[in-house]
């Protein structure tokens, strides 16, 4: 049975209403276009009511979802990369759809690092998405929640993080226009790596001081555990305990920290001296310096901000096994 929401009408129930996809063409490096015909045509010969909604500029995903939690959808996939899932996940929640449930969540994975697949132990091959979709059943995760000085509220699903990492994403988005795909967050991590120094910040945890302006070289905030595609950089998160797990690592030097990354690959990062991991359900960070913050590899705005957790505030649509558990 697919996944839906009927309703009845003098006495007869009404098919479900359509699935909506919501299809980000420039993903996978510009690749998302040229493979979603085949995967609506899988959708169709699985017998999926559905319909398609491709992005026509950043931001664009976002509005599409909140319009669809609006209209009372029961179902919303996100075709695309983590920035896609992220703005779905935004434009969902921002919604405000007051005694009505939100609409579950489903991924069709097109894009390059797929950190949210990956948490969640989804199908990364397209084909295999849509065949796990049609199967599986809603369970909640949690979501991070970042509020700003300024009173804005942003949203995360898998991390969020200040320090290096965010100048790295904020250099790849300059760039992003002029390549596609990893490359720019690859060419943006060596050009602020060859000149970054660290910087002072202050971190509470659960409304206790952790550090006080001392120098640090990034603050990750995870709700899931991969990081950049294949880093474990919290290999402890999970997206269903109600916690955050915080990363931070210290006053590293450049070639400590390109000798220490590959460790990240398995986790091992962690048994570094000046790494380390804690878990908490509020964060607040704050440095000398308006920094950005990146969440899910976006920027989403400057420091001085907080961070928390919703417990089970997202339905997604999971295999049987792993929504039962």
């Amino acid at each position: 049975t697919v996944p839906g929401r009927s309703t009845t009408i003098a006495g007869v129930e009404a098919a479900p209403a359509p699935w909506l996809v919501i299809v980000n063409p420039a993903a996978g490096a510009g690749r998302g276009a040229g493979r979603w015909p085949a995967l609506a045509a899988l959708l169709q010969r699985q017998g999926v009511a559905f319909e398609a909604v491709l992005t026509q500029a950043a931001g664009h995903a976002a509005e599409v979802a909140a319009r669809a939690a609006r209209e009372g959808r029961a179902v919303v996939v996100a075709a695309g990369g983590d920035g896609t899932i992220s703005e779905v996940v935004n434009g969902l929640l921002s919604a405000q759809v007051a005694a009505r449930s939100l609409p579950a969540l489903g991924v069709l994975p097109l894009g390059t690092a797929q950190d949210f697949a990956r948490s969640l132990g989804l199908p990364l091959a397209p084909e295999a998405a849509v065949a796990s979709l049609v199967r599986a059943r809603p369970a909640p995760i949690d979501v991070g929640r970042i509020r700003l000085a300024d009173g804005a509220v942003r949203y995360f699903v898998t991390y969020a993080g200040t320090g290096f990492d965010a100048l790295v994403v904020a250099r790849a988005q300059a760039w992003a226009p002029r390549w596609r795909g990893a490359w720019p967050y690859i060419i943006g991590f060596f050009h602020v790596l060859r000149g970054y120094a660290n910087r002072r910040f202050s971190v509470w945890l659960d409304g206790k001081l952790l550090v006080s302006r001392r120098r640090i070289n990034m603050v990750i905030v995870a709700n899931g555990g991969n990081y950049a595609g294949l880093l474990r950089i919290a290999p402890s998160a999970s997206m269903r305990d109600g916690w955050l797990d915080v990363v931070v690592v210290g006053d590293v030097g450049r070639l400590e920290f390109l000798v220490a990354l590959p460790l990240a690959l398995i986790g091992r990062h962690l048994a570094h001296p000046k790494v380390a991991a804690f878990r908490a359900q509020h964060v607040m960070v704050a440095a000398r310096e308006r920094l950005p913050i990146q969440r899910d590899g976006e920027v989403a705005g400057r420091l001085p901000a907080s961070f928390d957790v919703l417990p089970g505030a997202l339905p997604v649509l999971l295999p049987a096994t792993e929504s039962a558990g």
